[in-house]
């Protein structure tokens, strides 16, 4: 992942979808801290959100350009 960003990026992602399932599991624990941390974790996933549609835009063109070439 150190040699793509893009990889990196994506594992981020994933990575925050699965701590986000893991608050709403043990929500009923603690759900004003469950809250507070979803919130949290929400806004960062946002932040990284356009960088990836514009990374997974890029792979989608660059894979179509290989599929049709001149």
């Amino acid at each position: 992942a150190h040699d793509r960003p893009e990889q990196a990026l994506h594992k981020c992602r994933k990575r925050l979808k699965n701590v986000r399932a893991l608050l709403r599991l043990v929500r009923s624990g603690d759900e004003t801290f469950c809250g507070t941390e979803n919130q949290c974790y929400r806004e960062v996933a946002a932040l990284l959100a356009g960088p990836r549609e514009a990374t997974a835009l890029v792979e989608t063109i660059d894979r179509l350009a290989a599929s049709f070439p001149e």
